[in-house]
This record gives structure tokens, C-alpha cells and sequence, in this order.
């Protein structure tokens, strides 16, 4: 291994359909063109025979060729999905929250030590580890009361670290909150270049029987969203009525989601229906074939909930890849969407409580496609790649 490895800390679940464990994943990824690292995780899984993890299971899930080394710890907190799920809400927030910080505990002990350089997502992996390394990166996804309490300690000890922010928003807090900001840096979440190297949108639409008349909506991600759902719903019994009305004909709607529970609800929705044939509601695939079938698109669906984090916080992977794939976006009238349009790509926003106004933009964005207007998001979106991401990251650590 290199002087200059990184060990990633994580207390994410591996492997995993979230996004986030993708967005690591794929940070990993391009950490390790320039340097050597180690996934440092806690297996959370419950029973003894499921397979180990390992670097093979990574690569397969991810659908990836990782050459790292992978550490999944004991983890005395593990329990069953089923089990977890029943309890309380605030049962399910106190016996997280405890597990995390009791592991936290325990890896700044056991696995870190002074010449190391951490990368974390984890704000007690910051806490317990800033003095036992050589340099340390938290980035920071959302501010909970805890996360600033503890930032605010840090910042009193007068300790060495650097944090990573995903938009202005959350930059603009801490600042706020007296954290010097000097160690503040504001990356947003980035996009793997890699994936979308086979381009071709007439070979990838042939492939998936899709004819050049064809007007393709197309949602892909987690239904949930930091204790929120994503109302996807409503956009999709707006779009069965705009069908149903032959409003936006030869048109396809693709939904591609998790989890369970939230889909079998969407596939009822369409039951009502009669079980549109143009709509199509599947379970997530690969990360890789996901990105096949947006560049097969023509237009990205981002339903966000109206709440703080969406509108304060959130900075998702799905609407740099969707500009990547050069579609037309069509989302909530939120912050992590409107900011895009702010920027000058092409964005068209509804409003998630008025129910007309959601199917006057589906209209909307099906009238932008069929008159031949170019959707032009592809060309300037390279600010937002992983490899400038993580150039920026890596210069932090070694500069």
C-alpha cells in the first residue's frame, strides 16, 4: 500500500441499493486512480449464513472492478431487517444512533492509527478519530442537531480536520454556526463519466424496442428519502390521466424503484388503471443498466418532497446523472432541483400539491421533445464529474 492510502470509514450497509453506498462506491473508485484504499465498514447484516463480504461481492453488487481492501468488522449491534423495521420510529432512531456510536468507538481504537489519512461520511468516526490520525475529511450530507453540537466542540478544541459540504446551502450554515471557513469545501455530488461511454441513444433505444416515434419518461432510484417518500404517485396517476386522454400518445413511462412496499403501491395505481401497457414499474437493476436506460430517455423525472432537506440539503446523484444522459428534467419545485435551472440547464418544475399543475408540466416537457427543441444539459455539466470531484478531494488531503 501506498504512504499515501486513504482509509474510507463508513458506517453505511453494504452492499446496497441506496444511493449513497453507490455515491461511495463510486468516490472509491476514483480515489483509486491515484491512490490505494481501504473500505473500513461494519457488516450489519443478521445471520451467520449469508455470504461473507468481500472484495468479490463489492465488485459484483456495483457491478464494478475495485482492486481495494475491504475490512467488514463484527458488528455487536447487527439485527434483523424484519425485527428493525417493526419498531417505533423513535425506538428506530435511539438503537441506530447508539450502534453507530458504540462502533465508531471501537474502529478509533482498533483500526485507526497516526499516519493515517481518513475520508468519512460518519460524524463520530470524525469525532473519535481527529487526533488519533494524520488528516481527516468528513463529509457532510445533512445537519442534525448532534452533527452542529459536535461540530461546534471541535471547533473550541481548535482541532485539524476539513469538511466536505454538497451545496451552499449547508456551506452557508456552518459558517453561520462559527466554523472557520477556511476548513470548508463545497462539493456537489458527481456523476461517473465511465458509464456513459457508450453513447449511442438510437443503438441503446433499438435495444430496449423503443421506436424513434417513442417519448420516454423514465424515474430511477429509492422511493424514500431520509425519512420522506418521493411523490411519484401523483405523477404517475397525472400521467395514466394524460394518457387516458390521449394527450401525450406514443409516449412510455419507465419506473425503475425501491423499495418493495412502495412499488407494489405503484403497481396497484396502474391496476386501477387497467394496467396502462405503456407504463412499465420494475425493480432497481444495475447501476450500469440503469444508465443505459436513461440515456435511452428522453425525459428525468425527480419528485422530491416539499420539506427542509430538499430544499436546504439534498444534492443527488440522479439529477447530474440525468443531465449527464442529456435529458430534460422535469421535478419538484424544490432547491435541489430549481438550482439546476438557475444554472441554465433545461429544467421544468411543478408543484407537488396541485395535481394540475403536475400534468400541465408532464404536457409540457412531451411538447419540448415532439417539436424537436434540443435539450443541450450534456455539454456543460463536466463540473459535476467524479474525476473533478475527487482531483478536488485528493488535493485537499495532500496539499
Amino acid at each position: 500500500m501506498s504512504e499515501n492510502k486513504i482509509k474510507y470509514i463508513t458506517y453505511q450497509l453494504f452492499p446496497s441499493k441506496r444511493a449513497n453506498t453507490l455515491q461511495t462506491i463510486k468516490n472509491i473508485k476514483y480515489f483509486t486512480k491515484k491512490t490505494d484504499v481501504e473500505l473500513i465498514f461494519p457488516d450489519r447484516r443478521q445471520g451467520s449464513k449469508e455470504k461473507q463480504i468481500d472484495l468479490e461481492l463489492i465488485n459484483d453488487f456495483y457491478d464494478e472492478e475495485l482492486n481495494i481492501a475491504i475490512t467488514a468488522t463484527n458488528h455487536s449491534g447487527s439485527f434483523s431487517r424484519s425485527y428493525y423495521n417493526k419498531l417505533p420510529k423513535v425506538l428506530k432512531q435511539i438503537t441506530y444512533l447508539n450502534n453507530h456510536i458504540k462502533w465508531s468507538k471501537e474502529i478509533s481504537k482498533k483500526n485507526v492509527h497516526k499516519e493515517d489519512n481518513i475520508f468519512t461520511r460518519s460524524i463520530f468516526i470524525l469525532y473519535f478519530c481527529i487526533n488519533k490520525c494524520n488528516r481527516i475529511i468528513y463529509e457532510c450530507h445533512q445537519l442534525t442537531k448532534l452533527t452542529k453540537f459536535l461540530l461546534k466542540r471541535l471547533e473550541q478544541k481548535e482541532t485539524t480536520y476539513d469538511l466536505i459540504f454538497i451545496n451552499e446551502n449547508l456551506e452557508s450554515i456552518l459558517i453561520d454556526l462559527g466554523l472557520n471557513k477556511d476548513r470548508i469545501h463545497c462539493l456537489p455530488s458527481g456523476y461517473d463519466e465511465e458509464v456513459f461511454k457508450n453513447d449511442n441513444k438510437e443503438v441503446l433505444r433499438k435495444k430496449r424496442g423503443l421506436s424513434d416515434n417513442n417519448i420516454v419518461y423514465i424515474f430511477a432510484g429509492n422511493l424514500e428519502l431520509v425519512g420522506a417518500h418521493r411523490p411519484l404517485d401523483k405523477v404517475l396517476i397525472e400521467y395514466l390521466n394524460l394518457q387516458k386522454n390521449k394527450k401525450i400518445q406514443n409516449s412510455k413511462l419507465y419506473i425503475f424503484c425501491e423499495p418493495i412496499e412502495k412499488r407494489k403501491e405503484l403497481v396497484q395505481i396502474l391496476d386501477q388503471y387497467g394496467n396502462n401497457e405503456n407504463v412499465f414499474i420494475n425493480e432497481y437493476v444495475s447501476h450500469t443498466e440503469i444508465i443505459k436506460w436513461m440515456m435511452a430517455s428522453d425525459i428525468g423525472l425527480n419528485p422530491l418532497p416539499d420539506n427542509f432537506f430538499s430544499n436546504n440539503f439534498a444534492s443527488t446523484l440522479k439529477i447530474v446523472e440525468y443531465l449527464r444522459a442529456n435529458l430534460l428534467l422535469l421535478g419538484s419545485n424544490v432547491f435541489a432541483n430549481s438550482r439546476f435551472k438557475q444554472e441554465g440547464y433545461e429544467v421544468l418544475l411543478f408543484n407537488n400539491n396541485e395535481n394540475t399543475n403536475i400534468s400541465d408540466k408532464l404536457l409540457e416537457a412531451y411538447s419540448f421533445i415532439r417539436s424537436g427543441r434540443k435539450v443541450e444539459n450534456s455539454s456543460a455539466v463536466s463540473q459535476y464529474s467524479l474525476q473533478s470531484r475527487s482531483n478536488k478531494i485528493l488535493n485537499i488531503f495532500y496539499n
